[in-house]
């Protein structure tokens, strides 16, 4: 990249190192040689197989934002020094350099902040705001990670996506851009971005500062837009008299909200008064989960794990009594994403109509006929993730009290469950290793105290229950997916921005990271573990020599992958997509096998695929999420009725996993305070 830029700039730039990196780009520290200062050089990278219309369409995206930020002058704006552009037509720009960190940088390290320091942020956000939209700029992707601190100075930058009043459009055709956690209700539902979205983003990224967490989560980028655009933010425990200025810029309507002018007058005073019991900021290196001094905020330690094992609880054949079902967090970030406006749009106006008709009392009933439910275990644990050791005798559970194992055999609890210090929910994500004497599985960090992770990944014992070595993760880290190498040696796991492999020996990274998206799947490929397919494209890698293998499954387009699931042959690979539908490719030659599967479900509900499983025949494939259905997977058509009822109301659970057994006989599923096991043998038929 080094001599890249000296040539392009006659050497007038000499690169220093790297200061960060995305998906399709990176920043570089820089010296300008000529003037004897030091720079930031962002460089544009993109696929290979970005197609010309769309690497033109980014192109022009970039050099767009040169011309925000030179419109905009500001010292809340980063000052752009040069535009250079490649013998590519790649556009570089050269921008000041900003000596220290990005606020979501800050958060990393302290969980969150307190309410007058987050207010004395939000004002000067404001200023450089109210000079951009002066300037005609609108910003549209404003976020803890596009907003730098130097000492008392706070800088807003990446106005990649930013809209210039008079420039036509850049947006790709039916899509919308931006950070998903971040963008206002108008933007997820395909309307024009305006300065009142700007100010719902700032909200949003006040919010995320002092609390700690984002108002707003989903399991999939569908039910996060739908929250956005219907449902309340999460309560706030710790903003105190800021709760009002971001509940006034959180309001769905544009037009209601708070100006930015207002806004500011308001976080001024904020910024210059103290808070009796405000939130004190957490020193670096403290831990606070769990302890018991004031910082726990009068939080009770995590009790340790149980070492009686519960009896076991009475089969029923009738529903449990309803329960409020929290959806489980399983958050994207960092995420510049295209999703179809078709999609957004609908999911928003069938979680409208039910706002204002009501759950439906029906819906398609579990057919006993087709197959036949053998158990029925209530749990007490509300289950999202399920796990199936390889002998088909254990059932991991996760949930909010931690991981659960029950013995299907005997229909009981079998040893304590494990419950991670400091975790609010365990298990989203789990595997047994192939021996069966592992556990790999994700945790959240907790969200009424304070935090210094949110997703991590452990190993357990199975036999003991007790971690075995580090906890794999990094602050405010998501983690999407995780997958066990054939021989159990090695473990992948796919972050917010990169995937990873680990030897589970030594228990330390294997070489550099592979680059991913947003926690995007990833799954090994064949049995000699040599190849990985990982991000949102399905990108495959070979192992050993750190190069991309033939072309990705999955093209960039405006589908993108959740999750994937391997056929235990080998021989077929699944792809569930944010558009709900499953694709069937061959391993070997990843051309599609077959027309894509499309979950459907009538308005206002809504079927997510949040689980997807082989039978170890290959022959059937499981979707599960708020519904589960079995398919042919020759066919790609399902067999026999829909298992668990009727859909659910859009973005809301319960979710519901599933997994097949060894022999191929029974279903087991989870979800709905319940844990239940079918025979599925007609299936075959």
């Amino acid at each position: 990249m080094g001599e890249d830029l000296q040539r392009i700039s006659a050497g007038r730039y000499r690169v220093l190192g790297l200061l960060g990196k995305g998906g399709m780009g990176a920043v570089w520290r820089a010296l300008d040689v000529e003037l004897g200062r030091p720079v930031a050089v962002k460089e544009l990278r993109l696929p290979e197989h970005v197609s010309e219309q769309d690497r033109r369409n980014l192109y022009a995206r970039m050099e767009r934002e040169a011309k925000a930020a030179a419109r905009s002058k500001h010292p809340g704006i980063v000052t752009v020094y040069n535009r250079l552009v490649g013998d590519d037509g790649r556009p570089w720009i050269v921008m000041e350099l900003i000596q220290g960190g990005s606020l979501e940088d800050l958060l990393q390290r302290e969980g969150r902040l307190p309410v007058a320091h987050v207010a004395d942020i939000g004002m000067k956000i404001l200023d450089a705001l109210i000079a951009a939209h002066a300037a005609g700029v609108i910003h549209r992707d404003l976020k803890p990670a596009n907003i730098l601190l130097e000492g008392d100075r706070v800088v807003v930058t990446d106005f990649g996506i930013a809209a210039l009043e008079g420039d036509p459009a850049l947006t790709m055709s039916g899509a919308v851009l931006g950070t998903p956690t971040f963008m206002s209700p108008e933007q997820v539902c395909g309307l024009t971005a305006t300065a009142a979205s700007d100010l719902w983003s700032l909200g949003a990224t006040l919010y995320t500062a002092v609390e700690g967490r984002p108002p707003f989560s989903g399991r999939t980028l569908s039910s996060l837009f739908v929250a956005i655009a219907t449902q309340d933010p999460a309560p706030q425990r710790h903003s105190g008299r800021l709760t009002a200025v971001l509940d006034e810029l959180l309001r769905k309507n544009s037009a209601e909200r708070l100006t930015a002018e207002a806004a500011r007058e308001r976080l001024r005073l904020l910024a210059t008064t103290s808070e009796p019991n405000s939130s004190a900021p957490v020193s670096p290196g403290a831990v606070l989960v769990g302890s018991s001094g004031p910082a726990s905020s009068g939080i009770a330690p995590a009790a340790g794990p149980s070492t009686n094992v519960a009896p076991p609880p009475t089969l029923v054949e009738k529903p449990i009594m309803d329960r409020p079902h929290p959806p489980p967090r399983r958050l994207v970030r960092s995420r510049k994403v295209i999703i179809p406006l078709t999609v957004v749009l609908a999911l928003a106006t069938s979680a409208a109509v039910w706002l204002m008709r009501g759950p439906s009392e029906t819906g398609p009933p579990a057919t006993q006929t087709w197959f036949p439910r053998t158990v029925r275990l209530p749990i007490e644990n509300y289950g999202y993730g399920l796990a199936l050791s390889p002998d088909g005798k254990t059932v991991a559970l996760g949930g909010d009290d931690g991981i659960d194992f029950w013995d299907l055999a005997s229909r009981q609890g079998s040893g304590p469950p494990i419950q991670p210090t400091g975790a609010l929910r365990a298990g989203g994500t789990m595997a047994f290793s192939p021996d069966g004497r592992l556990l790999a599985a994700t945790d959240d960090g907790r969200q009424d105290v304070d935090v210094r992770t949110f997703d991590q990944v452990r190993l357990w014992d199975v036999r003991s229950h007790q971690q075995i070595g580090k906890t794999f993760g990094r602050p405010l880290d998501t983690v999407g997916s995780l997958s066990f190498s054939p021989d159990g040696q090695t473990l992948a796991t796919s972050h917010q921005d990169e995937t990873r492999l680990w030897n589970l020996t030594t228990q330390r990274q294997i070489g550099a990271s592979f680059p991913n998206n947003a926690a995007g799947p990833v799954t090994f490929l064949d049995q000699t573990g040599k190849l990985l397919a990982t991000d949102h494209d399905l990108t495959v890698w070979n192992i050993k020599t750190r190069r991309k293998s033939g072309r990705p499954f999955m093209p960039l387009s405006v589908n993108l992958c959740d999750l994937v699931a391997v056929s235990p042959n080998g021989k077929v690979l699944a792809a569930a997509t944010n558009d709900h539908e499953i694709k069937l490719f061959s391993v070997n030659s990843r051309k599609k096998i077959s027309n894509p599967i499309k979950i459907t479900a009538s308005p206002p509900y809504e079927d997510v695929i949040a689980s997807l499983s082989f039978s170890p025949d290959g022959r059937l494939l499981i979707s599960a999420g708020s519904t589960v259905r079995i398919w042919n997977v020759k066919t790609g058509r399902q067999v026999g009725p829909t298992l668990t009822g009727k859909p659910v109301i859009a973005g809301f659970g319960p979710w519901r996993s599933a997994v097949v057994s060894p022999d191929g006989r029974s279903l087991i599923t989870v979800g709905d305070h319940a844990l239940e096991v079918w025979d599925i043998r007609r299936a075959y038929q």
